[in-house]
């Protein structure tokens, strides 16, 4: 029993050691205890003298105490005596060598039918099972028995009593949560148990407890990683939740109220998407698609209230500025999808997509304003215009704008955001190896398609903002060469595609403007440094006509000969090699690539062609080549 003592200990707890280590029976026991309560305060007791103590008392007394008859007494006595015994472990459970020990983990059970029970047990026992189960939450030996003993729907069952204690056992339960799924312990049926009982009291508590689980259920959900819910769209949960949902947004409510609502299902669709308000079904009297739109317009009222306000006043509101933005996205991206047609009628889908236009001429005007403002430097890295920004990313990636104007009008402000953001984002990467969101990534799938447009290639030059997109494709290009894979190509292929927009529309750029010349650098560096140039996917093709582009408008005033021909030979040498042999046969290929490889070669070799045109070296290296020859060839025959 002797367990080392770090501290010098007062003469009280060395008395009361002595007591209970003396003592030859259960009375003697209970007289030392009394004592040790009356002299030894929390204060003056270390984790040593603690264990110290505990290890005097024993498992062995604790356990006589919880399985003693009962007596003749009001209160049975062996109520009294499961209580003093979960009291003691509840006193001692911050030793988590103690915590883990087979004696305590085996009454896992024991402490979850206490919190279970909680409307029929007095607040002390409730608390002290719960400061039990608190400190084994921390212990990873704990977290499989917390969990398969129903611990956390027990929480939950205590939560919903609003007894005394039930925040902490609601607070506990995001803990046990927390750390369970850090260690690999599953926790979707137990979870999923504790939404089913949290929303559907939701759904039937019509007083102030509703709101107040409106932020609960959030939280719970933001606790449950994503995984661990299943197929939430099928869960009796959601159903209820939805039915909750609808009460508060179809009622008179608090600004507070009606936010977290919106929160809630904010949260939602960034978790499972929207489809749970689509296809469930209710009693409400109120249709799937009437409750969306109800949303989508308190959504459209919140974002013109907070933009119409202050730039201080919108950033003490750009938490829920966000949660707005979310809702926007997530039904901006649904409505793009083919499926929706067969969810929706036309009638509803007109309806939404109204909404939606309105909430992106809030956004704009908005912009419109920050740039028009004397103060429009200082506006440029706030997170709520990078927020801005990205919602309008979505929206120009995902529709088919009638009329250019707006958009274009504040297109150089947004690209002034963008080339801020990159900056400060390349700076902040010196320190940090994982790379940051760079705020342009939302905007380049919409300006892939709208620069094609001349008004918009127009405003893509105005004040040199091109910048952006051509700093941005030489950062990937330098990211793309060292890791051929992930995201970098899918963005670097719509920076290419602006690229050859931008390069159809104004050529003298080319030869004229530094980003053009800083992207020809990275791509000819990336091109030299490489022993042999093998195009191993689309990306490497488009990156090689950006090359071939370059050096026609350049030629040798950007190479030395020797250089100017190395490089051409081996651009031959490359689409012979790949391209020869692919013709003769495409099934080498996936179906759907064929095409579009087959288009960006022909590419290659118009380009390789008009160089051959252009400059005498150039002519001289191709006819002298067997290999340039036979994919002549191979062009002229192609359909």
């Amino acid at each position: 029993r002797t367990v080392a003592v770090g501290t010098k200990m007062n003469q009280n707890i060395t008395k009361c050691l002595r007591l209970l280590e003396n003592s030859q029976n259960d009375s003697e026991m209970f007289a030392a205890l009394l004592i040790v309560a009356k002299f030894v305060k929390s204060n003056e007791v270390d984790d040593a003298a603690r264990r110290r103590l505990f290890d005097a008392i024993g498992f062995t007394f604790i356990n006589r105490l919880l399985i003693t008859d009962k007596g003749a007494a009001t209160i049975p006595q062996d109520e009294q005596f499961k209580n003093l015994a979960i009291t003691l472990l509840a006193c001692f459970c911050t030793d988590k060598d103690l915590v883990k020990h087979s004696e305590m983990t085996n009454k896992i059970p024991l402490f979850a039918d206490i919190i279970q029970s909680c409307a029929s047990v007095s607040s002390e026992i409730f608390d002290d099972a719960l400061q039990c189960v608190e400190a084994m939450s921390d212990v990873q030996e704990c977290l499989t028995g917390l969990v398969s003993a129903g611990v956390i729907e027990a929480l939950g069952n205590a939560y919903i009593t609003q007894k005394s204690g039930s925040e902490k056992a609601f607070t506990v339960s995001l803990k046990l949560l927390k750390t369970a799924q850090q260690s690999g312990v599953l926790i979707q049926e137990p979870a999923t148990k504790a939404l089913d009982l949290f929303c559907y009291v939701f759904k039937s508590n019509q007083e102030i407890f509703k709101f107040e689980l409106t932020k609960s259920i959030h939280n719970f959900l933001q606790a449950v990683e994503i995984n661990g819910l299943g197929s939430a769209v099928k869960c009796q949960w959601i159903l209820d939740l939805r039915c909750g949902l609808a009460d508060i947004l179809r009622s008179k409510v608090t600004v507070d109220q009606r936010r977290s609502a919106l929160g809630l299902s904010s949260f939602l669709f960034s978790l499972i998407g929207l489809e749970w308000m689509i296809t469930s079904k209710t009693t409400d009297g109120l249709s799937d698609i009437k409750l969306l739109q109800l949303m989508l317009r308190l959504t459209e009222v919140e974002v013109y209230i907070i933009l119409s306000r202050t730039m201080s006043d919108i950033n003490s509101n750009s938490e829920f500025l966000s949660v707005c933005y979310v809702i926007i996205e997530t039904v901006v991206v649904f409505l793009s999808k083919d499926s929706t047609e067969n969810i929706l009628c036309d009638d509803d889908i007109i309806t939404l997509q109204q909404v939606l236009t309105r909430s992106l001429s809030t956004v704009i005007e908005f912009l419109e304003t920050c740039s028009a403002s004397e103060d429009a430097s200082s506006f440029l890295l706030a997170p709520v215009m990078l927020a801005t920004l990205r919602v309008l990313g979505v929206w120009l990636a995902e529709y088919d704008l009638t009329s250019f104007g707006d958009v274009c009008n504040v297109l150089p402000f947004v690209l002034d955001i963008a080339l801020a953001d990159h900056h400060n984002n390349l700076q902040l990467e010196l320190k940090s190896a994982l790379p940051n969101p760079h705020v342009i990534q939302f905007l380049l799938p919409g300006l892939f398609d709208l620069s094609a447009e001349d008004m918009v290639c127009k405003a893509l030059l105005k004040r040199g903002n091109h910048r952006v997109i051509m700093e941005y494709m030489n950062y990937l290009i330098n990211r793309f060469n060292r890791n051929k894979a992930g995201d970098e190509e899918v963005k670097l292929r719509m920076c290419w595609g602006i690229y050859q927009n931008i390069c159809i529309s104004e050529r003298k750029l080319i030869v004229q403007d530094e980003p053009f010349d800083e992207v020809f650098n990275s791509v000819i560096s990336c091109q030299l440094r490489d022993d042999e140039l093998q195009p191993k996917s689309i990306l490497d093709y488009m990156l090689l006509v950006s090359l071939l582009i370059n050096i026609k408008f350049h030629l040798c005033s950007k190479l030395e000969n020797e250089k100017f021909v190395s490089v051409l030979n081996r651009i031959i040498a490359t689409l012979h090699k790949t391209c020869v042999p692919l013709h003769k046969s495409p099934k080498q290929f996936v179906t759907t690539q064929w095409e579009e490889i087959l288009e960006v070669w022909t590419i290659c070799f118009q380009e390789l062609s008009a160089i051959g045109e252009a400059s005498a070296v150039a002519h001289k290296t191709m006819s002298n080549s067997e290999q340039y020859s036979q994919l002549n060839d191979v062009f002229k025959n192609s359909p």
